[in-house]
């Protein structure tokens, strides 16, 4: 095998540089987020996952972790952050509640995922849940676009209530909501299109070999992905709502 230690440290050292230099402090909070997020998946939820403990409630708590501690480096101790923290903690709940309900539809659990023989055998030896590791891995993968469509739509009903303070409380949610349409479309398209690059593979076996319709309906690793993919779009499009409601009763309340 190839010893790819020292590239690949310096890719990630290009990495954080370039996010540090073109962000600024907010550049620097942001790779303290990164790092602060990277120990929590390392060091506490694969552990509490690997100890038998609830891959789902493992994954809530790292996510309500997570997304506290970097909303408050990124936004600073504020208001607006606070609400941010709330609406993205509800939006990576509701990926997982359609999850939960979308699996249940299509008879998909963690027993249906490609490396399920090495799951099974490390679950014989440490009692790991493997059936809600597919629920835990959704809403990991949604924490970063839900976080994105939550701090930007509460900056954003800040700013304009700033600008504005006359503008009552229907006009800023519906200018939160503009601009939480706008986000919709782009989010969507990076969920959806990471998701089918990571079956890019599958994909392109299923071109090959002409696979029949009926054969790709019942094919686990597609239908997997595909809800997977619409379950994290779909708490980003519910996210807008709820955080400009969110934010602009928190912004009335304080005035």
């Amino acid at each position: 095998s190839v010893d790819r230690e020292m590239q690949v440290y310096l890719i990630i050292a290009i990495f954080l540089l370039t996010l540090i230099i073109i962000g600024g402090k907010q550049g620097f909070a942001s790779v303290i987020g990164l790092a602060f997020t990277a120990i929590c998946i390392l060091f506490l939820f694969l552990p509490m996952i690997y100890k038998g403990h609830s891959p789902i409630l493992s994954a809530v708590f790292v996510v309500a972790l997570t997304t506290i501690v970097t909303m408050y480096l990124v936004g600073g101790v504020s208001g607006k952050t606070a609400v941010a923290i709330i609406g993205t903690i509800s939006g990576v709940l509701i990926s997982a509640l359609f999850a939960f309900l979308f699996c249940k539809m299509t008879d998909i659990s963690g027993y249906n995922v490609s490396s399920i023989e090495s799951l099974i055998y490390v679950r014989d030896q440490t009692g790991i849940d493997v059936g809600q590791l597919l629920f835990a891995g959704i809403l990991i993968a949604s924490l970063g676009a839900v976080m994105d469509v939550a701090m930007s739509i509460s900056s954003t009903i800040e700013e304009i209530s700033h600008q504005n303070p006359e503008l009552g409380v229907k006009g800023l949610f519906f200018s939160g909501m503009r601009v939480g349409k706008d986000m919709m479309g782009t989010m969507s398209n990076t969920l959806i299109l990471a998701y089918t690059g990571s079956a890019t593979g599958t994909l392109l076996t299923i071109y090959s070999y002409e696979m029949p319709y009926l054969q790709i309906m019942g094919y686990n690793s597609i239908i997997t992905e595909i809800v997977c993919g619409l379950c994290g779009t779909i708490g980003v499009i519910l996210t807008v709502p709820i955080q400009a409601f969110i934010t602009t009763v928190a912004l009335k309340m304080k005035k």
